[in-house]
């Protein structure tokens, strides 16, 4: 994935400028007001992923291994790959925590999306007809509050501006946040080149998009970005030792 024209800051792009500037106009349930912001999350894991996997192999680079005597090929190797192990063991940890002190900040503080997904303002009356505006939780899926839980989502869809029909987007959420919402989503509309065809057609882009192969990663197109996430992202890691 990390390879991909998907997550690249031209696509980001082309598909931003052909949306209406002012994302408010879209309708609470049109993709189109999240999209952008999913591929920048996106973007942003990759990255963060990469640099993740980049400081393991570092590590084990770098880590010194001082003995009394000469080690035989076997235990070196043996050492070796247990080191590798312990430092590919970690990354997806220090990774995870990172990303998990974000989300209980903006959880813990009730922040409000700008994209006006988690919370809204509703003016009560009192009887002495005072005007007070007060913000209440948005409601998803399975009555799922955002004033009680960051990852409450539903199906992403384009909601046609002609018939008002909502056209499901494989594989893809809505929710509290596009951060939780893209991690609760599958990577299976950039498999499909008749879902691609439809995110060309409600953004207005006009370049064309190969999908993805399914060959191409071990991880099933269904894998929530949830687990690519434990994962890195990484599709394998190698290791070459040389006792020489």
């Amino acid at each position: 994935m990390n390879d991909s024209e998907f997550i690249s800051e031209d696509w980001r792009i082309g598909i931003a400028n052909g949306l209406v500037s002012n994302l408010s106009i879209y309708s609470q349930k049109d993709y189109r007001r999240f999209i952008s912001a999913h591929i920048q999350y996106l973007q942003g894991l990759c990255r963060l992923s990469q640099q993740s996997v980049n400081n393991a192999v570092n590590e084990s680079l770098t880590s010194l291994l001082v003995t009394i005597e000469l080690l035989s090929e076997q235990n070196l190797y043996d050492y070796v790959n247990n080191s590798i192990e312990q430092s590919k063991s970690n990354a997806p940890i220090l990774f995870s925590r990172l990303l998990f002190i974000t989300r209980t900040v903006n959880h813990g503080n009730a922040f409000i999306s700008t994209y006006g997904s988690n919370f809204e303002y509703t003016s009560l009356l009192t009887e002495d007809m005072i005007s007070y505006a007060y913000t209440e939780g948005m409601i998803y899926d399975n009555e799922c509050s955002c004033g009680l839980y960051s990852n409450c989502t539903t199906q992403a869809t384009f909601v046609d501006e002609n018939s008002l029909e909502m056209v499901p987007v494989k594989g893809l959420k809505m929710g509290c946040t596009p951060s939780e919402s893209c991690r609760l989503s599958t990577l299976e509309c950039f498999y499909d080149q008749s879902c691609l065809n439809l995110i060309q057609k409600y953004t207005n882009y006009h370049n064309s998009s190969i999908p993805l192969s399914t060959n191409s990663s071990r991880f099933p197109e269904n894998t929530k970005i949830d687990e690519l996430i434990k994962n890195l992202f990484n599709e394998q890691w190698f290791n070459q030792s040389n006792y020489s």
